[in-house]
């Protein structure tokens, strides 16, 4: 008897810790979100400058969505709460953003030219002095993207990603009402 009561209390014991585990990291990601965000010293600044040149001009999404995902690990507990689909919407809508912010308005580049060019500013992008755009992410997948599609075929991929993530979003009640209005032949 003696045992059971142990094991009971070592794995409600592990629980709480696991808790107040989550707590932390979230609070830690909350506060370095906050100070990046603003730019305060010198940790702010270098994370920001990090992020800018991932994610490009989009950082302060970046720093939004960890600030949500860090309060929603602390309400739920758990990531896996959260319904994939809506995941996937925010990330498909993002990358659309992504990829849009990155089209060069040279429309003579094209395919890794894209990339090596931004390679070529990274320190002017870090330093701040040239715009991210849609960062080292979003220059590799226009550099795929427009050697693949060209750039009308790009804004068509940009367009159906918009459709993809707004599917994922609003996939239920809104559409739902609306197939009763298309009739299906």
């Amino acid at each position: 008897m003696a045992k059971a009561k142990t094991r009971k209390s070592t794995k409600q014991k592990q629980k709480l810790e696991n808790e107040i585990l989550v707590y932390i990291y979230a609070l830690v990601l909350i506060t370095l979100s906050i100070i990046g965000g603003l730019q305060i010293g010198f940790i702010g600044e270098t994370t920001t400058g990090i992020i800018r040149y991932v994610f490009g001009n989009l950082y302060g999404v970046v720093y939004a969505l960890v600030i949500i995902g860090s309060i929603a690990m602390m309400l739920k507990k758990s990531m896996k709460d959260i319904p994939v689909k809506y995941l996937l919407g925010i990330g498909v809508l993002l990358l659309a953003w992504i990829i849009a912010a990155s089209v060069p308005e040279d429309t003579t580049l094209k395919g890794m030219d894209i990339f090596s060019k931004f390679l070529k500013d990274s320190m002017l992008v870090l330093k701040g002095e040239i715009a991210a755009k849609g960062g080292l992410i979003g220059a590799f997948l226009v550099s795929l993207s427009t050697f693949l599609f060209d750039y009308k075929g790009t804004w068509i991929v940009v367009g159906a990603l918009v459709i993809l993530g707004l599917i994922l979003l609003l996939c239920g009640a809104p559409f739902a009402s609306m197939k009763q209005w298309v009739p299906i032949w």
